[in-house]
């Protein structure tokens, strides 16, 4: 099954709020996902335990009698929330395991620089570097200004365009809290809230896509998603 990572050893770039939302929209989208945490302390156990059985459901890892993590029966989609200082054995480790990953970059100037070497070493890795996992970095909570200058195209980290730009918003954290997400607004997400969201959501659809035809499976909604749309 195709999974991603959301990763960044800085503190605090919006790890938790990225892979929730991320998760959100699979699950709107009718995919079997499980949404994992790799931290010892298993953060994404209690946003789960926090979500209303009304939304769409999103699974946790399952652990067996050796006390390894595994996917339930019938998983489609993982999504992985990551632990800060990931180095060496462990980073290897995880990015044989996922097919993609997801950077996010807080706004400051140390939280990018803070970020640069990590992003340098991700696209050295002979996993990324070759394509076997891909990578995309996105701005989380970034103040009006440096959105503007996203829109333009202006905005980078060490070489890399941000693939979006998630606002600074307080409802991100209430979400958080609640165990909901942007997706789980209805009818929809607002087109604010869509503008900054989509050009991620478009470029995993485009991913989970090539994986499966890639391991020539047959064509099925998980090529075709039913992207949320705004009147």
């Amino acid at each position: 099954m195709p999974a991603i990572a959301v990763v960044n050893r800085k503190g605090g770039s919006g790890k938790s709020t990225l892979s929730t939302n991320i998760a959100a929209w699979c699950a709107h989208q009718g995919w079997q996902v499980m949404l994992g945490d790799s931290d010892r302390q298993q953060s994404m156990r209690t946003w789960l335990q926090r979500r209303s059985p009304a939304l769409p459901h999103i699974t946790s890892w399952m652990v067996d009698n050796s006390k390894m993590f595994r996917a339930p029966r019938g998983t489609t989609h993982v999504v992985l929330d990551t632990p800060g200082a990931l180095h060496g054995y462990e980073l290897a480790k995880l990015l044989v395991q996922v097919k993609a990953i997801v950077v996010p970059v807080g706004p400051s100037l140390f939280d990018r620089e803070a970020s640069r070497p990590f992003i340098r070493e991700l696209l050295n890795h002979p996993r990324v570097s070759s394509g076997k996992c891909r990578m995309a970095v996105v701005g989380m909570r970034w103040p009006t200004g440096a959105l503007d200058g996203w829109r333009r195209g202006s905005e980078e980290v060490w070489g890399q365009s941000l693939l979006t730009v998630i606002p600074d918003d307080p409802r991100y954290s209430a979400l958080l809290d609640s165990g909901a997400s942007i997706f789980d607004d209805r009818p929809a997400p607002t087109p604010q809230d869509w503008e900054h969201w989509a050009p991620l959501m478009q470029w995993l659809s485009k991913f989970w896509c090539d994986v499966q035809a890639q391991a020539a499976a047959p064509v099925t909604r998980a090529c075709h998603p039913q992207m949320d749309t705004v009147n």
